[in-house]
């Protein structure tokens, strides 16, 4: 017994005696302190104990790094009296980001970066959803713990003398020695300039890295040879603008369906039945192919970013969102410019809020003349999670076809398949089940069997679409594709066709195509609309002719020419256009047909303020004197009520608010209330 009190007391001595031999020497505390973290951080994000371990071993490298990018962090204590509060505050905010890393990772798979915090004022209600309502309360009470702790902690510990020259030089130096490494990975291609896979660069290269990478790298790199001369030569090889019978073209209709896959590809899993026919029946007997997306289980904004525009997301900085960026301010190239030449009228629609990833300020700089979002739908029905479902999407898509009288280009972006699919099963109204046989050892069953319902719901609304196209007498060529694969656990080696980074495409039509018959091919997610556009006869747009003319015979230098192309038109001097501003952006209006406000009444013995219109919904808000009445009541597509007072010579309008945020997206006319005499 005395012997094992010894052994304790000599290993309490032994910590005691490190500790205060690290208290005196600041640099080696900070390097121990920076390699713990390390360790911890990267073991989070490959969700394993001894991850940090296998990084260390499998990339002494830039483990290294990474621990030294944390060291000089944590070397700027030493210039604070109260240094271990302000080593605990950078250790938390370290320790912080690989938490998050780590939950993100476990609700999409793909990693954190910074241009997620770029999407948070938009998709508060996704946050939400993926944490729940116990996973959104713990967490911020864990930030508010940390906050009250660091507060207390520079309260109570007591400050030191600062070194200054000890502090100066270790501090430089750990910056010299980051900047001549940045250099050296560059100088000999150790790390790559672009990250095709974020998982995988992750893995390979540390979440410090890659998450560094992800706050500094931003935009196009600008060509080597860059030059009016450069940008011709490029501009020469290609097909001149052709001429086509503008009669003769149909009205195009993109339908981009969330997360939506052919779980028939799954070898390792069979169900009672399959959840997508009309998708498969479609792909059996209409061109079709597959799609290589950008993202995996996120990144929908991405994936739509190219379609539109035909420009590719891997040129742009590492996990960056164009729409979060330099779509802000800047028009380019579109979809809709491209078909706006030929007299179409050009249509977004979105069945979740207007504001998530700005696509209220993007839309209009990609030409879109309106914007139908679910702030504008008066029927959306929500799936068991919160999501609205897509047969919504339907009455949008005939109600936008019906309100003008010359052709359309609709993009439709899709929601109800959205994660985060939920662990216990919540819907005992799903019919589509996994096979006993099969569920036994699959680790996903509830997960997976939710998806697989929500797919087939997907599928209907397809099938609904198309039939009710079909009875029309306008001509409507309709591209049904999948933005991204799910937030599930799924491997290529689970897929008996196709990749993790490969959805599908469809291109249905309601009239006979010529060039439907034996020209499926796979594609990438940033030639899907010019190769729709090359099977029409369309080749206006300068990106769209270079698509096109890599389908005929490609070319070696074909993506160089495109990343020359997309850094001229959008951070260059623009030589394609010679600097001629060819895109501006659009008033766009948001819903099919705006709201109008044509009467004010007042039940003054029951204070009810009741407002008639048109085509109001339920995100219309009455305002009086330029103030928010709250609980607005929507009765009707033509009548809203709210309780209240309203005296003679009051103004009352009606303001269409956003679903998050209670942002303002429109407002109608102004109608000044006059008491009506007895």
């Amino acid at each position: 017994m005395k012997k094992k009190s010894k052994l304790i007391s000599s290993v309490l001595n032994a910590v005691k005696s490190f500790f205060l031999w690290t208290d005196k020497n600041e640099i080696a505390q900070c390097a121990i302190i920076a390699t713990v973290l390390n360790l911890i951080i990267e073991s989070l994000s490959r969700h394993s104990v001894f991850g940090g371990f296998e990084f260390f071993i499998k990339n002494f490298i830039f483990f290294v790094f990474s621990t030294a990018v944390i060291f000089t962090s944590l070397c700027i204590a030493n210039f604070f009296a109260k240094r271990y509060a302000v080593l605990i505050l950078i250790s938390t905010l370290w320790l912080g980001l690989g938490v998050t890393n780590f939950i993100v990772r476990c609700m999409r798979r793909t990693p954190f970066e910074a241009n997620d915090l770029l999407v948070l004022d938009g998709g508060f209600n996704i946050i939400f959803m993926y944490l729940g309502t116990v996973g959104f309360i713990a967490i911020c009470l864990l930030v508010l713990l940390a906050l009250a702790l660091i507060v207390f902690l520079f309260i109570k510990i007591k400050k030191r003398r600062i070194v200054w020259k000890k502090a100066t030089v270790s501090f430089l130096s750990s910056v010299l020695v980051l900047v001549l490494s940045l250099s050296s990975f560059k100088f000999t291609g150790i790390s790559p300039q672009n990250f095709a896979s974020l998982i995988e660069a992750y893995d390979n290269y540390g979440f410090v890295y890659c998450f560094g990478s992800s706050v500094f790298d931003r935009g196009i790199s600008k060509p080597a040879a860059y030059s009016q001369k450069y940008i011709d030569s490029i501009i020469s090889g290609l097909d001149e603008i052709k001429s086509v019978d503008e009669k003769e073209l149909p009205s195009i209709v993109y339908v981009q369906l969330e997360s939506f896959v052919d779980l028939n590809y799954m070898h390792g899993l069979k169900f009672s039945e399959n959840p997508t026919p009309t998708f498969t029946y479609l792909k059996d007997n209409y061109t079709s192919g597959f799609l290589t997306v950008p993202s995996i289980g996120a990144g929908t904004a991405n994936t739509e970013f190219e379609v539109m525009t035909g420009m590719r997301v891997f040129d742009f900085g590492t996990g960056e969102y164009p729409y979060k960026t330099k779509l802000q301010s800047s028009t380019c190239e579109s979809v809709a410019y491209i078909y706006k030449n030929y007299g179409y009228q050009a249509h977004a629609i979105h069945n979740n809020t207007a504001t998530f990833y700005d696509r209220n300020i993007v839309f209009p700089n990609l030409g879109f003349d309106r914007f139908t979002a679910l702030e504008h739908m008066v029927n959306a029905e929500t799936n068991p999670i919160g999501w609205a479902k897509d047969e919504v999407l339907v009455e949008s898509i005939l109600g936008v076809l019906d309100s003008t009288k010359g052709k359309d280009y609709i993009h439709a972006i899709s929601v109800q398949g959205h994660g985060r699919y939920p662990s216990e099963k919540i819907d005992d109204s799903q019919t589509i089940t996994i096979l006993p046989e099969y569920a036994q050892d699959y680790p996903y069953v509830n997960e997976m069997e939710y998806f697989a319902n929500q797919l087939n719901e997907m599928d209907d609304f397809i099938s609904e679409l198309i039939t009710k196209l079909d009875k029309r007498e306008e001509k409507v060529t309709v591209v049904f594709y999948g933005d991204h694969f799910p937030s599930i656990n799924i491997s290529d080696e689970e897929l008996s066709d196709g990749s993790i980074y490969q959805t599908e495409y469809v291109i249905w039509s309601n009239y006979e195509d010529k060039e439907a018959e034996d020209d499926d091919r796979d594609l990438y997610s940033y030639q899907l609309s010019s190769y729709v556009s090359y099977r029409l006869g369309v080749n206006n747009g300068i990106i769209n002719r270079l698509h096109q003319k890599n389908f005929v015979k490609e070319s070696k230098k074909y993506l160089e020419h495109l990343e020359s192309l997309e850094y001229d038109m959008l951070y260059g001097k623009n030589y394609a256009n010679r600097g001629a501003v060819i895109y501006s952006p659009t008033e766009m209006k948001l819903g099919i047909y705006d709201i109008v406000l044509k009467k004010v009444s007042y039940d003054q013995e029951n204070g009810v303020i009741t407002v008639y219109g048109e085509n109001l919904n339920r995100y219309c808000e009455i305002f009086v004197n330029g103030k928010r009445r709250k609980n607005t009541d929507f009765v009707s597509t033509e009548k809203l009520s709210v309780r209240g007072d309203l005296e003679d010579g009051d103004t009352v309008c009606v303001v269409q608010m956003s679903s998050q945020w209670m942002l303002r997206l429109g407002q109608t006319n102004e109608i000044t209330y006059i008491q009506p005499t007895k």
